[in-house]
């Protein structure tokens, strides 16, 4: 890999630069004290997004996905630490072309 040759993975800013097209579906995000919670249409879209936030740092723990009784929404939460604030992750996470993203007030 060289600067001329980048990895298709990555990019300079560190987030997946070529993402496969996607249907848009909607993340509701807040923060909750040391953590981000994450509110996705669908268990399909909620595995899709965790695989590509992996890429892009690791975690070190997360809660699992919870499916909510007679609906198509799922919650998980990240942990937020220094390398990682809840604006960060929010504009990583906006930065998906196939993800319509809202602020939980």
């Amino acid at each position: 890999m060289t600067p001329e040759n980048p990895s298709p993975h990555y990019s300079p800013t560190n987030r997946p630069e070529k993402v496969v097209a996607r249907k848009p579906f909607s993340v509701l995000i807040s923060r909750r004290d040391h953590l981000s919670r994450l509110r996705v249409d669908g268990l399909e879209n909620a595995n899709w997004l965790l695989l590509q936030l992996s890429q892009v740092f690791v975690f070190r723990t997360f809660e699992p996905i919870i499916q909510s009784a007679g609906s198509q929404e799922c919650i998980f939460t990240i942990p937020l630490n220094p390398p990682l604030s809840h604006y960060g992750l929010s504009r990583l996470i906006a930065a998906f072309p196939s993800v319509m993203l809202s602020q939980e007030k």
